[in-house]
């Protein structure tokens, strides 16, 4: 048994539905993730995961259905609600932040932690410098930990593919997260820049009691980094469970590749 299951979840996703102009893009979906584990979320083009995240992380809000963040219903909430409640998440598209610098791409991130009003910040007032130290400084540390330091005043623009994915990582993680959502983060990295990715992610999952939710198509990659795995198909959950064993499952072999072999 996953000692996580134990545990109340961070995230619980209950009969989730979700259309676009009457295609059903996901039906009755079912989920969960608890502390301390990271599920991965696999399926074909087209089986809905992104739009899943995109309904957990409120940019798409759902038909039918329930999402729960640590027990708070999220029915009608905005994605900034999600991130006061420790929601994060990472982008396939990261050319939004390309011509700034990686310190600036993390201060964007560290948003949630300055609360000063405007008329504070205007006039200089000692909350709002508080409030800058302590934006820098969380920061660094976060720049520290996925050994990005020594890149803070580079464009992001001029760094290899790798690390401008992990600098978008840094970016959803400043600041604290209770459950980060990724978009497959290792979508166009070389061999040696997933293994550099996945070694990030498998240190974050151990260090605490925070949920991942990946999405991801590099298969090897999600078979390393989850500890649990749903797969999807037309909208639909199809196989749910240890990694290997829904990745020898006939549905999601068939759904991947249209015959019954080995993934």
């Amino acid at each position: 048994m996953n000692p996580a299951a134990a545990t109340s979840p961070i995230l619980a996703v209950s009969g989730l539905s979700f259309g676009f102009g009457g295609v059903a893009a996901l039906s009755d979906v079912d989920l969960v993730v608890h502390p301390g584990e990271c599920v991965g979320l696999i399926g074909p083009n087209g089986a809905g995961k992104s739009t899943l995240l995109n309904c957990v992380s409120r940019i798409n809000q759902e038909q039918a259905g329930s999402i729960r963040v640590d027990g708070v219903d999220c029915a009608g909430r905005l994605p900034a609600d999600m991130i006061a409640l420790g929601v994060k998440r990472t982008f396939q598209n990261i050319e939004t932040f390309s011509d700034m610098r990686v310190r600036e791409v993390l201060q964007v991130g560290a948003h949630s932690l300055a609360g000063a009003s405007m008329a504070a910040a205007v006039l200089g007032l000692r909350r709002v410098r508080l409030e800058s130290a302590r934006v820098d400084a969380e920061v660094e540390r976060t720049a520290a930990a996925l050994g990005l330091s020594q890149l803070l005043d580079t464009e992001v623009s001029g760094l290899p593919y790798g690390l401008q994915k992990k600098v978008d990582l840094a970016r959803a993680l400043v600041g604290g997260a209770r459950l980060l959502l990724l978009d497959e983060p290792a979508a166009g990295l070389s061999e040696w820049e997933w293994k550099q990715m996945l070694a990030a992610l498998l240190e974050l999952r151990a260090s605490g009691d925070m949920g991942i939710l990946v999405i991801e198509h590099q298969l090897g990659f999600v078979r390393q980094l989850a500890t649990r795995m749903y797969a999807l198909d037309a909208g639909r959950i199809v196989a749910e469970g240890d990694p290997a064993a829904v990745l020898d499952d006939r549905r999601v072999v068939e759904a991947y590749i249209g015959t019954a072999t080995s993934l």
